[in-house]
């Protein structure tokens, strides 16, 4: 990669987009070379659609040379014929109104990455300057972007300042550095950072509130160490991550999963096989009878509407009679009350 062609004066590069409300915004991104001709640039938060816009000034030039690209399907950069001057608004416009209704797609996101690109020390001295001057920016505008993407530039001095405005990167990235109230203070401040980084710290109290903050993260990482009660709590807040995580679960507790994560099941269907399915659910009901009926209520009559609703499954007479034979007998008279008002 090559270096911009006059590096006293760096190009400037831009990056347009629409907003879900069809407002147009303009953010800066960074341009960090060429190769073969072509720009290598540092944008965040793009979006397939986007544009970019690179002008240029050569020496002895007033009027800067321009360049645009609008980032297509896959990422690719795309240069738009227009060349010499500037956009117009209405241009953008044109060029950036979705062609369809589908969402828009954007990246996952690249912080570890540009976090791993930044902690090298052995760049082109002009590259340097460039990462320089972002880590700079950061350190004193964006102080929590400073703190999560460079960790190896944070001092002992500043990881109070860290504790403070970037609670989720102090856990994450000093948590040895950190003093006993700091490490407190931190978990209070970011329960996802606790959950992730120091959970043995956790409060029952805090894990409560886990499980309406970050359900996903908690059943994700600790589902074997919550409670029945949370775990149905956190089951019910993130049924998508629960779904996953079900078989893994030992026999009980797999029940309470299911129970009360099914409904997004039909969800599933959409993008994958579930094998045998209705017999997982029925042989789940029939064993932790009293799991599924506290997560409906303890009414079998919404328990039923239930599994018909959101699961699809034939709750008719050879589903009922199947459970009132296997049913431990302390729920049959209950059942039998339920198929009595249906005759």
């Amino acid at each position: 990669m090559t270096p911009p062609a006059n590096p006293d004066r760096p190009p400037s590069l831009v990056r347009h987009s629409m907003d879900a409300r069809g407002v147009l915004a303009k953010m800066p991104a960074a341009l960090l070379g060429f190769e073969g001709g072509e720009p290598y640039a540092l944008a965040l938060n793009v979006r397939e659609g986007d544009l970019l816009t690179l002008s240029e000034r050569a020496s002895g030039c007033h009027d800067p040379a321009w360049r645009h690209f609008q980032i297509g399907v896959g990422f690719e950069l795309l240069p738009l014929e227009i060349a010499g001057r500037d956009l117009t608004f209405e241009e953008r416009l044109f060029h950036l109104k979705p062609q369809h209704d589908e969402p828009l797609k954007q990246p996952g996101s690249c912080d570890d990455d540009l976090r791993a690109v930044l902690a090298e020390r052995e760049y082109p001295e002009w590259l340097a300057a460039i990462l320089a001057r972002q880590v700079r920016n950061w350190r004193e505008r964006e102080p929590a972007k400073y703190f999560l993407l460079v960790p190896s530039s944070v001092t002992d001095a500043e990881i109070a300042a860290c504790v403070s405005v970037a609670p989720y990167a102090a856990l994450r990235f000093f948590k040895a550095r950190l003093s006993e109230e700091e490490l407190l203070t931190a978990i209070h401040d970011s329960i996802e950072g606790g959950v992730r980084f120091a959970f043995g710290w956790l409060t029952q109290e805090q894990i409560d509130r886990a499980c309406w903050d970050c359900p996903g993260v908690l059943l994700a990482a600790h589902a074997t160490r919550i409670s029945d009660d949370q775990l149905q709590l956190c089951s019910n807040n993130d049924p998508a991550v629960a779904f996953d995580i079900r078989k893994s679960m030992p026999p009980r507790r797999h029940a309470i999963v299911l129970a009360n994560s099914y409904v997004i099941s039909l969800v599933e269907k959409l993008h994958r096989q579930l094998p045998n399915f209705e017999e997982e659910v029925e042989e789940s009901l029939i064993r932790y009878p009293d799991v599924w009926l506290k997560a409906h209520w303890n009414d079998f009559g919404r328990l039923f509407r239930a599994l018909a609703a959101f699961a699809e499954i034939r709750t008719n007479w050879d589903f009922m009679s199947r459970l009132l034979l296997r049913l431990p007998a302390e729920f049959r008279s209950s059942l039998a009350l339920i198929i009595a008002q249906q005759v």
